[in-house]
């Protein structure tokens, strides 16, 4: 008896390790992109100097800002729950094949939706700035982009950038 409990007790400490494992792993190499800020919450007032917006662009600015991180967190998070839920599934003795099927269509659906909103932002944008200032504000935007992309390369290669 004492012998079957052990084991038991042995068996659902690895299952809880595994899993503290595959997420541990998973966070460290996750793709960045459920980080979907293009303009993240610090840099605005560096958009709002370089842009060179009036007083009522700044306010619109600000209201379409919060309004879409609003809306882009709640997709993120929706995302972010799929994303685990998809690891457990991975992780669990028969993995459900159906299961997996549906948290990736849900998780490439949450995606679309980012991009969509993202979009929508941006053309709603385009409603109060100066052409002058929409170059601008997209020069931004590629600039931050290309970056991204150069990052992602180098994580992908083992070229960790340092931290400080």
């Amino acid at each position: 008896m004492n012998k079957k409990l052990f084991l038991i007790l042995l068996a659902g400490l690895t299952l809880i390790n595994l899993s503290a494992f595959g997420f541990w792993i998973y966070q460290k190499y996750r793709p960045r992109a459920d980080r979907v800020h293009m303009m993240p919450h610090q840099p605005e007032r560096h958009h709002l100097r370089m842009l060179h917006l009036t007083p009522e662009q700044t306010r619109r600015f600000r209201e379409s800002q919060r309004a879409f991180r609003w809306k882009a967190d709640s997709i993120s998070r929706k995302m972010r729950i799929a994303r685990l839920t998809l690891m457990d599934e991975l992780l669990s003795e028969q993995p459900d094949s159906s299961k997996i099927d549906s948290l990736l269509m849900q998780i490439s659906k949450s995606q679309w939706w980012l991009e969509k909103l993202l979009v929508d932002h941006l053309l709603a944008q385009k409603e109060y700035l100066t052409p002058e200032q929409q170059v601008a504000l997209f020069r931004m935007m590629e600039s931050r982009l290309k970056g991204h992309r150069r990052m992602d390369f180098q994580n992908r290669l083992g070229n960790q950038p340092k931290r400080r």
